[in-house]
């Protein structure tokens, strides 16, 4: 999000995202609770992205009484964020390379197909005869 936002436009992004992402019901006081929720959050020093993030999770790993307010995501942030973490740095490290942006440096596949020398069938046909 830019930074040229204030706090209560951040909160208010936050709650609406929130909300859609839920599909809840709410109300007017549901919004101002939520609101001063999310001020809460952004005052506390996390950055609108966690918030968001957190959101996402939340609604993707939704615990099996479901999310029921805004105040469930300032609940689970620091959960939330310290799985995110740890999902990321195994993302670097499980890495892998993608082949097709690397030429093979002149070395070509070959298989023990290809090495194989063509044999001389010889059929004694004296039986024949």
């Amino acid at each position: 999000m830019s930074s040229e936002k204030n706090i209560g436009g951040q909160a208010k992004d936050l709650v609406l995202l929130f909300y859609d992402k839920t599909q809840l019901r709410f109300t007017n006081k549901d919004i101002m609770i939520a609101i001063k929720s999310a001020k809460s959050l952004l005052n506390s020093g996390y950055t609108f992205d966690e918030i968001k993030n957190t959101i996402e999770y939340c609604v993707e790993n939704q615990p099996p009484k479901g999310i029921y307010s805004f105040g469930f995501i300032s609940n689970q942030i620091n959960r939330v964020l310290a799985i995110l973490k740890q999902k990321e740095k195994e993302n670097i490290a499980t890495k892998s390379i993608d082949k097709s942006k690397f030429s093979n440096y002149g070395i070509s596949e070959v298989s023990n197909k290809d090495k194989m020398k063509p044999r001389e069938i010889k059929v004694d046909t004296s039986i024949f005869d």
